[in-house]
């Protein structure tokens, strides 16, 4: 998701007037941006002009932006883009700088400078920002600048209030230019106007009711530079894994929750596009089922310390969707790594081909299904909601201490998950299958609150702590695979030979699965023995 906040001077309507006068000290602009694929945009400039929500009629402007820099690109390289606007007969100039690190997800501050540029000419002595201004006679020192790229945009624009607020959008499509080279231009933004920023999600609700929503991960600046210097605008679209969390030790509980629960956000939504989009990479359903996973616990975590109401609807949403994802990412497991593990071992040819072929059609069957779900109304809306409850931090009206330090928490977290691992494990021995079952959801929650709450420990303090917890993860796991392979199994159709290839890989897992609990016996005393690195 890109949601961006930034200051904005002043716009121009296509005669060239102001709307608003240009400011010294830039004001906050909060907006989000959707990519637009397939028919989304044809149908978005269609119902503007009938949309009910919409204030007055529908503006077109067409948009021509220069964007200058060094030969070597420094101020990219620093984060800023300058660029050039023609609106109508008259030029502005906008200098904006991103702060860096950001990966254009979530709520993130950006400087923007706007001012009239009588003739095209750029004007870098700007009395109006003289820090920013000087900030780039630095960088550019000596060297010339230059038109390094364009972006030409017919701009359909309409203002439209709900009720958390105004709200303006944008529907862009053109191109971006760098000498012969152009790549497509196809986005929606939704501008917060006035009012809350819950007004922009409120919007995207009623505007994308069905999906996949694509967020864009950068704003049109870094395209075009990426295609000026690569030849390629956009880099290629793969399964996004979860990333480190990635917060200050001295952070709060609030800005700990944010961190996290914004890459859990870009996880879900990139995977759940890819899948929906048409991607049969096993990693994208697995990532999206992982995200899923991580958001769940999260929540789990943190929802005593920002207020249990305020995730309630969003984790059910959460497991019913990973719910869904689960059978497909199980029948990915069981075709693309299971049956070949098993081919290894003796399951001939013929057998594992006709095993293979049965379920790959139960596969593409569960695929169309999952596709048609996470396109629908629930999974739409539930990325949306996930988005306005992290960025307008809505745990804020329930009871809780979102202030207090999160290096005070986090001990308080893995000790309550601990406390679940522990308790069950002493009961290993005599543990049956579904018991065994519970046991690994237990280490695997466990684990991912060691993750995201890495920051505050270090890796080094927990490393001999992570490194035995993987060990038994990888001796459940594989207990795992002989649960669902055994349950998917049962349904491959009456064909003798994929029957016999069933018959015969179900007996290769259940004389593994007795060898894997004989090994997770001590996988397990290796863990327990361990002190709580956290106390």
């Amino acid at each position: 998701m890109n949601i961006e906040i930034s200051s904005h001077a002043s716009k121009l309507t296509p005669e060239g007037e102001t709307t608003k006068p240009f400011r010294p000290e830039p004001d906050r602009e909060t907006e989000l941006k959707i990519q637009l694929g397939g028919d989304a945009e044809e149908r978005l400039r269609q119902e503007l002009a009938n949309w009910p929500l919409c204030e007055g009629p529908v503006e077109t402007r067409n948009l021509v932006s220069v964007y200058h820099d060094t030969p070597k690109f420094a101020l990219a390289g620093a984060g800023i883009a300058l660029r050039l606007r023609k609106v109508g007969d008259d030029w502005v100039q906008t200098v904006k700088k991103r702060p860096q690190g950001q990966e254009g997800r979530g709520l993130f501050a950006a400087v923007e400078h706007e001012r009239p540029a009588p003739e095209g000419a750029l004007l870098l002595d700007d009395g109006e920002a003289p820090e920013l201004m000087a900030e780039i006679r630095a960088l550019v020192g000596g060297e010339a600048i230059a038109p390094v790229f364009e972006t030409r945009v017919k701009r359909d624009i309409a203002r439209l209030r709900t009720e958390k607020g105004r709200v303006e959008l944008a529907v862009d499509r053109g191109e971006v230019i760098a000498g012969a080279l152009f790549a497509p231009i196809r986005e929606a933004e939704i501008e917060l106007l006035e009012g809350e920023v819950g007004a922009v999600f409120e919007a995207a609700r009623t505007l994308f009711v069905a999906g996949p929503l694509r967020f864009s991960e950068e704003p049109k600046a870094a395209r075009g530079m990426r295609l000026a210097q690569t030849g390629r605008a956009d880099l290629p679209r793969m399964p996004r894994p979860a990333g480190a969390a990635d917060y200050s030790r001295k952070a709060s509980v609030e800005e700990a929750a944010q961190a996290i629960l914004r890459d859990c956000h870009a996880q879900i939504s990139d995977n759940l596009a890819l899948v929906v989009e048409g991607s049969t990479n096993p990693e994208a359903v697995h990532q999206l089922r992982v995200g899923l996973r991580r958001l769940r616990s999260a929540i789990l975590a943190f929802r005593d310390a920002l207020g249990r109401e305020a995730f309630a609807e969003t984790g059910e949403a959460a497991r019913r969707i990973g719910n869904a994802v689960g059978e497909l990412r199980d029948l990915d497991v069981l075709i693309g790594e299971i049956i070949p593990r098993a081919g290894a071992r003796g399951l001939g040819e013929e057998l594992q081909a006709s095993l293979v072929a049965a379920l790959g059609k139960r596969r593409e069957q569960v695929r169309d299904e999952v596709r048609a779900m996470l396109a629908g109304a629930e999974a739409t809306r539930f990325v949306l909601d996930l988005g306005e409850l992290i960025e307008t931090r809505a745990w804020r009206q329930a009871e809780g201490d979102p202030d207090a330090k999160m290096a005070k928490l986090a001990p308080v977290m893995l000790d309550a998950r601990y406390r679940k691992v522990a308790k069950r494990g002493r009961e290993l021995a005599s543990l049956d299958i579904e018991g065994l079952h519970e046991l690994r959801k237990d280490v695997k929650k466990l684990r991912y609150v060691v993750d995201l709450t890495q920051p505050v420990f270090g890796s080094k303090r927990q490393g001999k702590f992570l490194k035995a917890m993987r060990k038994l993860q990888e001796r459940f796991g594989d207990l795992n695979d002989e649960a669902t392979a055994g349950e998917l199994l049962a349904e491959v159709g009456t064909d003798p030979r994929t029957e016999r290839a069933a018959g015969w890989l179900l007996g290769a897992l259940a004389a593994g699965g007795a060898t894997v609990r004989e090994d997770l016996a001590p996988a397990w005393k290796k863990f327990a023995s361990l002190a709580p690195y956290w106390r």
